[in-house]
């Protein structure tokens, strides 16, 4: 709006001007023509294309309007604690959500903006409020003066003139002057001293003919809609007096073109008897003869002196005026895609993903900010304007290859939340902003394509890096250098060791390493390390969760490495090697122990669950065809205050299938290394309570509960152990 208004402001300054300087050099229609250019600008509040000759390149340096800018879209920000101003990921949301602003600011910088998007709201709302205000002035105004005009109107008989009309002619005492009034039906309006008079009639008839002719009811209605959209600018209020002031100075020269030259003079005379001293009402919808002097006095020199206008005149005014709507109508030339090519560097980008598109699948890697993101930047900054060609986003520029998606740290530097670099199979390099910040770097429904042979060359360069395993990643980085003491919470990493992890993860990365595109179709098994928190996590409050998780399926060799940082991004690679492989496959299995002679004893039991739960889990996987024991031995026993025994058995089973792909999983089901289903809700532990050496009671755990021998001679274990036990084998007894 504000761009709007000043090219506005603009556009009248030069047409005021132009009639002034030559004001006796036109003709009369000229200088009321002019004003059509004035009147689009106020009825079209943007601008067209992007141009270096448009006065917008300037208008858009102003600190007023920067600072205007920097809160456009903005429609709520919210201070926190830290002194920062808190961003949100609007992504996903509609349209309609109110935008954030994401910057990290000081408390005297929120407390300006605090202030700008207060001020902007404020004048809004003023601005609404007035429209609202003039618009309904303009309507009541008008409703009073045409009820006024028909309930005092008779018809004057125009059969036995000498000169046509072509609308209604009334006398009515409700005017002071002649004047046309009516959009779809106008109609003229006299005074009875003027309808008396013949000589008077003819010439203000004629006068209302010339503005009928000229459609000035439109024209006039048009002007009040302008005064209504920019009621709170002065030049606005001038624009529409001078127009008016150009419209009757436009509809004399006609009329006298109509009556002849003989007629002038007269003409000229009737006229002063016929106008009014006074302000002319702006937002009445009638063409009053009404004034103020000067205003007159301009119309009786210009019936007197009788303007020619040379041909090299009228081709300066179109000139000059064609260059003002050229420099007003249009937008300022983008050069903050350019200018954000030259100033971002790589402490600004929080995270870079490249995903490749091969054939048989995508392969997508972090990039480490320290090498390739810095080599990124540095070709950047040599890219020139003329490489940067605006486009349509939805263009023909055939199928992805390569996308780079790039993630911005808050900084001082106006900067998107995240960009992405969209290499096609045709070789066009494009560039897409998240929407919250697409328009301050390029218009509606455009992109920037970039024609760089620099950065073509690197994203080729990336591609092939990334097929032979050798581009520098973030993930790649851990992998060479993480050992055991990084990792924490081992809960999740089944049988492995840290060390073991470690060593397997440097081993990849030290020798020969096969990376391939395609991920595992299907994913058996799994690990989930976490990474231990550094010193600045360490110090937050948020939980740090950056882990690396490798998982497998049956493809031989296989194993896919994913690693999540701690901002939440993830990064993804597929490696062929048989020792991680194994490893990440056998990461769930248990010794397996069988205690004979327990089980015989209670064989009985054990045998019923074990083919229950084979029976009601082949109903949905008809592959399950039997069930084999897998771990039964004791762990642990005590005495209960009441002299009765308990002791607890470690008690597991696997069910075999030939179909592992046609598992209807849910749960905590997995597989081991044998392709043997657990974790279906049949395990767990095996409780056997004995009374004067009887077995009383027997109760399986479940899943929910799970004792080492170790848990038993801790003493804080050792009552929830206890009392989960007596609640469960008093239940059963």
């Amino acid at each position: 709006m504000v761009e709007w208004v000043i090219s506005t402001s603009l556009l009248i300054v030069i047409v005021i001007a132009l009639r002034q300087l030559l004001k006796d050099r036109i003709q009369p229609w000229v200088r009321y023509a002019l004003w059509l250019v004035v009147l689009a600008r106020l009825l079209v509040p943007f601008q067209f294309g992007e141009f270096d000759f448009s006065m917008m390149n300037g208008v858009e340096q102003l600190p007023m309007v920067q600072e205007i800018d920097s809160m456009r879209n903005v429609d709520q920000i919210a201070h926190m604690e830290d002194g920062s101003v808190e961003g949100y990921d609007l992504s996903g949301l509609s349209e309609d959500t109110p935008q954030i602003v994401a910057r990290n600011k000081t408390d005297q910088e929120y407390e300006r903006m605090e202030t700008s998007l207060k001020l902007r709201n404020l004048c809004a709302a003023v601005w609404k409020a007035g429209m609202l205000l003039m618009a309904a002035v303009f309507l009541e105004g008008n409703g009073k003066f045409r009820a006024k005009l028909i309930c005092s109107r008779r018809l004057l008989s125009m059969e036995n003139m000498a000169y046509s009309v072509a609308c209604p002619v009334y006398v009515t005492e409700s005017v002071d002057t002649p004047c046309l009034f009516g959009l779809f039906k106008p109609a003229i309006y006299v005074t009875p001293e003027v309808a008396a008079d013949s000589r008077t009639l003819r010439y203000a008839v004629e006068h209302e003919m010339s503005h009928y002719r000229q459609k000035d009811p439109i024209w006039s209605l048009l002007r009040c809609i302008c005064l209504i959209l920019q009621w709170f600018n002065p030049l606005a209020w001038a624009a529409a007096v001078l127009s008016k002031n150009d419209c009757e100075l436009a509809c004399d020269a006609a009329t006298i073109r109509r009556l002849g030259e003989e007629e002038r003079a007269d003409y000229g005379r009737t006229l002063i008897e016929m106008t009014k001293p006074g302000r002319r009402v702006l937002l009445i919808n009638a063409t009053t003869m009404t004034g103020s002097k000067h205003a007159l006095k301009e119309r009786i020199e210009m019936i007197a002196k009788k303007p020619k206008m040379a041909v090299y005149t009228l081709i300066a005014v179109l000139v000059i005026a064609a260059a003002a709507v050229m420099v007003t109508f249009t937008g300022a030339k983008n050069d903050g895609f350019y200018q954000w090519l030259q100033n971002v560097e790589t402490e600004n980008v929080s995270d870079a993903v490249m995903t490749v598109y091969y054939e048989d699948g995508q392969h997508r890697q972090h990039l480490s900010k320290q090498n390739t993101v810095d080599e990124l930047i540095q070709i950047l900054h040599t890219i020139e304007k003329n490489d940067l060609k605006e486009v349509d986003i939805d263009g023909n520029t055939g199928e992805a290859q390569l996308y780079l998606g790039m993630y911005f740290e808050e900084s001082e530097l106006p900067q998107p939340q995240d960009c992405i670099f969209k290499l096609t199979s045709d070789g066009k390099i494009q560039m897409l902003f998240d929407k919250n910040t697409a328009e301050s770097y390029c218009r509606t429904g455009k992109t920037w394509q970039i024609d760089d042979t620099k950065l073509r060359e690197y994203f080729t360069d990336m591609m092939a890096a990334m097929e032979d395993g050798t581009a520098e990643t973030d993930l790649m980085s851990i992998m060479k250098t993480v050992q055991a003491a990084d990792f924490d919470k081992d809960y999740l990493i089944g049988n492995v060791s840290f060390e073991e992890l470690a060593e397997v993860l440097n081993q990849v990365t030290e020798g020969e390493m096969t990376m391939i595109p395609e991920q595992p179709e299907t994913q058996y098994w799994r690990i989930d390390a976490f990474l231990k928190a550094s010193p600045e996590e360490e110090d937050s409050d948020e939980e740090p969760r950056r882990q690396i998780y490798l998982s497998c399926g049956l493809e031989e060799n296989l194993v896919e490495v994913e690693y999540y940082s701690g901002a939440g991004a993830s990064e993804r690679m597929v490696f062929h090697d048989e020792t991680l492989y194994q490893l990440v496959r056998h990461s769930r299995d248990y010794e397996e122990i069988v205690d004979p002679e327990a089980y015989e004893k209670f064989a009985d039991i054990l045998v019923p669950q074990m083919e229950f739960h084979m029976n009601s889990m082949s109903e949905a996987n008809p592959g399950i065809y039997d069930y084999e024991l897998t771990l039964f031995c004791r762990i642990g026993a005590y005495e209960e205050e009441d002299g009765s025994r308990v002791e607890l058995y470690d008690f597991d089973y696997a069910l075999l299938t030939d179909d592992v792909e046609s598992i209807v999983w849910a749960g905590g089901m997995r597989l081991d290394s044998q392709c043997r289903l657990h974790g279906f809700n049949g395990g767990g532990q095996f409780a056997v309570r004995y009374r004067g050496g009887k077995v009383t009671a027997t109760a399986f755990m479940g899943n929910d509960f799970w004792v080492s021998s170790a848990d038993f001679e801790n003493k804080e274990a050792q009552e929830w152990i206890k009392e989960r036990l007596k609640n469960a084998l008093d239940q059963a007894e």
